[in-house]
């Protein structure tokens, strides 16, 4: 089961921010922050903790992030509470098959690399890939092994992101290897979070879990 965010890409990426110099390290008082009040690198330690969102909510980027546009507080504290209201449980049962009508004219075998991506919840970027040798004629294709994988997320500075944390879970293996009906299922559990950039800082705002599987068929891919 996973919860995801099926709205929340659409109302950030309606939002900018403003930026300024580098972030003191110091949490200060939040008795002067208002709604109104613009983010940035100068307060971010303080709207961090005026939103309650706690200290390590602010981490460094790994690269610099610009915007014609501001945000406030207001404007975050609307993004979030529109985060926390959509919430929902869906289950990641990925097995969908695409149709393949490439010929082959003479057996080929070798390691390939294949990919989906795909938008969960229609909010969150994100692709799944496996690596694996394979056997292909011109009437079969199966998979033989598989030698590796990968699960990531496409940030979208703009400049809210989204952001893979941890990964729990990310387990490959062939099922009904040399077979025609053989496919690739790799399965994961992983914690995706919510930022806001603000110049060579962000805020974490939101975190939630994905997990699922998704299957790569031999008939499909190769």
């Amino acid at each position: 089961m996973k919860k995801i965010i099926a709205t929340m890409l659409a109302i950030v990426m309606s939002l900018g921010f403003g930026t300024s110099a580098f972030a003191a390290e110091n949490v200060k008082t939040t008795s002067n922050l208002t709604d109104s009040t613009i983010i940035t690198d100068n307060n971010v330690y303080e709207v961090a903790e005026y939103l309650d969102l706690g200290a390590n909510a602010v981490v460094k980027n790994d690269n610099k992030m610009y915007s014609t546009k501001k945000v406030t507080i207001g404007d975050l504290k609307k993004v979030i509470a529109q985060a926390n209201y959509t919430k929902t449980l869906i289950d990641i049962n990925d097995d969908r098959q695409i149709l393949n009508n490439s010929l082959r004219e003479d057996s080929v075998s070798g390691t390939k690399t294949v990919y989906y991506s795909t938008n969960v919840g229609n909010s969150i970027p994100a692709t799944y890939s496996v690596t694996g040798t394979y056997y292909s004629t011109s009437y079969t294709r199966y998979w033989k092994t598989v030698t590796g994988s990968s699960i990531s997320v496409d940030p979208t500075y703009a400049p809210y992101f989204f952001k893979i944390d941890n990964i729990h879970k990310q387990d490959a293996t062939v099922v009904n290897a040399y077979r025609s009906n053989s496919y690739i299922k790799l399965e994961y559990n992983y914690d995706v979070g919510a930022y806001l950039g603000v110049d060579d800082l962000s805020i974490r705002y939101w975190q939630d879990n994905i997990n699922g599987y998704t299957n790569f068929y031999g008939q499909d891919y190769i």
